[in-house]
């Protein structure tokens, strides 16, 4: 069940609804929302990452740090080949 709770985008859904509010135009909301499906594979990266570290033996730290800078890798890795589609996130 936490998984669960965890895997809402209740900030994504804040900040939406709170476009929305600010402009009352759907139009930015509808971008943002755009925007983040690009960035899902490499946020994909840090729940992928972390359970094979742990299990080859790494620490809970050690796993967790190597982890997120994998996964700001996958980021930047991913905003630098849609730039060079034309795709600005």
């Amino acid at each position: 069940m936490g998984a669960l709770l965890a895997a809402i985008p209740l900030v994504s859904i804040l900040a939406m609804t709170w476009m929305y509010i600010d402009t009352n135009d759907s139009s930015n909301a509808v971008e943002f929302s755009n925007r983040i499906v690009w960035l899902i594979a490499p946020s994909i990266t840090l729940f992928v990452a972390f359970p094979i570290l742990i299990k080859k033996g790494f620490g809970f730290y050690p796993s967790m740090v190597i982890s997120i800078m994998m996964t700001i890798f996958a980021y930047y890795s991913v905003i630098f080949v849609l730039g060079k589609f034309g795709i600005k996130l």
